[in-house]
């Protein structure tokens, strides 16, 4: 991994979290003076997050998206079909975490 790459990778990253703070803070505004944002509204937050991701898969990875996606489509059907359930069940896996610990966490700190 050349330095350039890398410094690109933490780039994406910097500016995809530096992206979804701005628009969870604009979000945060709305529902303090008491506009509900929800539902489909909240799209915009999952952009610059997924910027953010791409970084990160890029500096796990070691190389450039547009490669990982060659590589990608270099397998054979049954060997992204299995990598595809795999990365379903973590994304899941990953996403329940965080609807419990949404729910637990803020029960412990009112203590």
């Amino acid at each position: 991994m050349t330095s350039e790459m890398r410094r690109g990778a933490v780039r994406k990253i910097s500016l995809g979290t530096a992206g979804f703070v701005l628009v969870f803070g604009a979000v945060y505004g709305l529902h303090s003076v008491g506009v509900t944002v929800r539902g489909w509204a909240l799209t915009p937050l999952a952009l610059p997050g997924a910027y953010a991701l791409v970084g990160l898969l890029e500096l796990l990875t070691r190389a450039p998206f547009s490669e990982l996606s060659q590589r990608w489509d270099a397998l054979h059907g049954w060997q992204r079909g299995a990598l595809g359930v795999v990365v379903v069940i973590l994304a899941f896996a990953a996403l329940a975490l965080v609807m419990i610990m949404s729910d637990i966490l803020p029960r412990l700190l009112k203590f």
